[in-house]
């Protein structure tokens, strides 16, 4: 996390707002809590060889609003999440869903039938945030997703944030101070 956390600094400085923090920090992060899978691998993998874009819907709320059913050995979701960072640029979203009497992390191909993005407008502009709709959208069970996982998700991804700002911050002092001295 400190490497991330540097990286993340000088984004903050370069006044970034691709998805490397939903990317590289956020859905990696959950993806090792959760332990190695063969699904969470392949995601990994393609994460690393920039063939994935993936992003996590994170609340504290560990009664998600979105819903698996099971039809065999594949998953259906239904339910809607708000506030998904990057939703409009990635091709992978992990997404918490209520699988009978768990929370279980799903994985969603965001071209599937039945997943529907949605822009949410916010006062930080250069920030994408969607609510995303599943209608009977087809995912892949990752693994079950315990409470103490999701608030370590969740953490991280508080740590990153504040990372960011920081060197957000830096650089816009260094921008006041530069406009205020060519004022003088």
């Amino acid at each position: 996390m400190v490497d991330a956390g540097v990286v993340l600094t000088e984004l903050g400085r370069a006044l970034d707002c691709g998805p490397w923090m939903s990317s590289a920090v956020a859905a990696p992060r959950v993806l090792m809590r959760l332990g190695r899978t063969e699904e969470a691998s392949e995601i990994l993998s393609g994460i690393a060889d920039s063939s994935i874009v993936a992003t996590i819907s994170l609340c504290r709320a560990h009664d998600p609003d979105v819903v698996a059913t099971r039809h065999g050995a594949a998953f259906t979701l239904s339910g809607c999440t708000a506030e998904v960072p990057d939703a409009s640029v990635a091709n992978v979203l992990l997404v918490p869903a209520r699988n009978g009497g768990h929370v279980g992390l799903f994985a969603v191909d965001i071209a599937a039938p039945g997943v529907s993005v949605r822009p949410t407008p916010s006062a930080d502009r250069a920030r994408c945030r969607s609510s995303v709709t599943y209608v009977d959208a087809r995912a892949r069970l990752l693994g079950e997703l315990p409470s103490r996982l999701l608030d370590a998700a969740i953490d991280d991804v508080q740590i990153a944030c504040a990372a960011e700002a920081v060197g957000a911050a830096d650089r816009l002092l260094e921008l006041t101070v530069a406009h205020a001295k060519v004022r003088r």
